[in-house]
């Protein structure tokens, strides 16, 4: 059963005018869509209580919704700022690269079974100096094979096919974890194959270079 029009009556003590089958509300004032509540067992004989809207909750209740799409849009904007953007797509990747003339960083792991990409994405990929260091320099890519937590027919077989563009085993679990920067070109800057541990200042520097090197 569906109780929203005596949920929003017992809240803002406001007169019934006439409920739909579907348990909107139309009142003098306002009208409510449907909310649905589950498993709250109240009486519904109170919705032949009539009283009148009080003016102070009606205001907040009219104020309240852009606070919340505010705050929204705050919380937004902080989290783009402390991740980093991974693209899943070689060509939307090699098109934002060339649209800002950055590197393409590609990173080849499997997310939930391989310890030292995990151990990596942790210390390097959410480290917020790395974050802050890179997010606007360098275009990244995710080229994950988790194992758990499977990919649709489609992804799996795009990020084999990177995989193998660039001489990557075509062992599933193979290969793991590897770092490649690339031009939008294509032309390889960097590579690296597994995690040394040492941190986000080793592959900063790596960046850095492989940065210096697309501009000559």
């Amino acid at each position: 059963m569906n109780y929203s029009g005596l949920i929003v009556h017992l809240i803002l003590n406001t007169p019934i005018d006439s409920i739909s089958i579907n348990g909107s509300i139309k009142t003098k004032d306002i009208a409510f869509s449907t909310i649905e509540v589950d498993n709250i067992h109240l009486f519904p004989y109170f919705y032949n209580t009539r009283s009148y809207l009080k003016p102070a909750f009606y205001q907040m209740k009219k104020n309240i919704f852009p606070i919340i799409i505010i705050c929204c849009i705050c919380m937004s904007f902080l989290t783009f700022e402390n991740e980093l953007k991974w693209h899943t797509n070689y060509d939307k990747a090699v098109k934002e690269a060339s649209t800002k003339k950055q590197p393409i960083l590609l990173f080849f792991h499997g997310s939930d079974w391989c310890p030292p990409c995990i151990q990596m994405q942790k210390e390097v990929f959410t480290n917020k100096d790395f974050v802050a260091f890179a997010s606007s320099k360098i275009v990244f890519l995710d080229v994950d094979f988790p194992y758990k937590n499977p990919l649709s027919a489609q992804q799996l077989k795009h990020n084999m096919d990177v995989k193998l563009k660039f001489g990557l085993p075509k062992e599933f679990r193979e290969g793991f974890p590897q770092v490649i920067i690339i031009d939008a070109a294509g032309k390889i800057l960097y590579q690296e194959k597994g995690y040394d541990g040492k941190g986000a200042a080793h592959l900063t520097e790596k960046i850095n270079e492989a940065i210096a090197a697309a501009a000559t």
